[in-house]
């Protein structure tokens, strides 16, 4: 079954060593891992922490793409966390200048888990800034989703409200996170949330980290089963969430991200069987494998790429 995805980290991992390739198994979402797990499409996040220097790093991660070919797999960019385009103490031109010169994000997302100058991410309780309300302004009408997922719940509703303040056209996604109710951390949607994309017609990411999942691989099933019993099923995707622990700075590292046998892009097969094994149908399978996903790109993606 073919598989379309919303998110990993490929693009950082190539960008801070200019030793790596796409073909490296240590980065979890390798073109051989994609291969192997019949990924047909890859969303790629161009993602810096908001610090000093993050728009240099954005810059060779959009290098770094536009180096990223390969014939059976389809990749698309996005940004995860603004900062990426630029610093803290530019002017906000400089963004959407930087922006334009990349191909069209399928989304964009405000924050990481910290604080920037649009708004607060996860870890924070910081609701939307004025440069998130420009960039909120200057998205609609261009067919780049707003993205929730790092976002905090204030800023989530902040973002929500403004778009129906102001009457902006501007799709709304999640594009790598799961349900709060299964496990209980910021980084996962409240079923408000879940329910809010759900009828703006957008989509949700299936996120693999295990801190989001919980105990054991099982947690993707009950995941899978709450977000269905919201009315989930033309909504849900895959946003995997996969990277290179050592892409990370040692603070941050830990002994294990991902359950074993479900730490790379060849993994989707075993999803999708013990999915199989709750009764799940094949027609619920294909659209949360690649049809939801390709069926929001159509409608809501810029690019004709995808």
């Amino acid at each position: 079954m073919r598989i379309a995805d919303l998110h990993c980290d490929l693009l950082h991992y190539l960008a801070i060593d200019g030793g790596h390739t796409p073909y490296d198994a240590a980065v979890r979402c390798s073109i051989p891992q994609l291969t192997e797990g019949d990924v047909a499409l890859q969303v790629v996040a161009i993602f810096t922490e908001t610090e000093r220097g993050s728009s240099r790093c954005g810059a060779k991660q959009i290098a770094a793409y536009h180096s990223l070919v390969h014939q059976n797999i389809t990749f698309l960019p996005a940004i995860e966390n603004a900062s990426s385009l630029i610093e803290e103490d530019e002017e906000l031109s400089f963004f959407f200048a930087r922006l334009q010169n990349m191909d069209a994000p399928v989304y964009i997302s405000m924050t990481w888990n910290t604080e920037n100058r649009f708004g607060g991410g996860a870890h924070t309780n910081i609701g939307i800034k004025s440069d998130g309300v420009f960039l909120l302004e200057w998205m609609s009408g261009k067919q780049i989703a707003v993205d929730l997922s790092h976002a905090s719940d204030s800023l989530a509703y902040d973002i929500l409200n403004t778009i129906d303040k102001r009457q902006l056209e501007v799709p709304v996604i999640a594009s790598h996170s799961n349900c709060r109710a299964v496990k209980d951390v910021a980084r996962n949607l409240p079923d408000e949330l879940i329910r809010e994309v759900i009828s703006r017609k957008g989509v949700i990411g299936l996120n693999f980290f295990k801190e989001f999942l919980g105990d054991t691989s099982e947690a993707f099933s009950a995941h899978l089963q709450h977000f269905l019993g919201l009315g989930a099923e033309h909504t849900l995707c895959f946003g995997a969430d996969f990277f290179c622990e050592e892409s990370l700075p040692l603070s941050h590292r830990r002994d294990s991200y991902y359950f074993s046998g479900y730490d790379n892009s060849s993994c989707y097969p075993r999803i999708i069987q013990q999915w199989r094994s709750l009764g799940i149908d094949k027609a619920a399978l294909e659209n949360i494998c690649s049809r939801n996903l390709l069926n929001f790109l159509k409608s809501s993606y810029a690019s004709s790429a995808a």
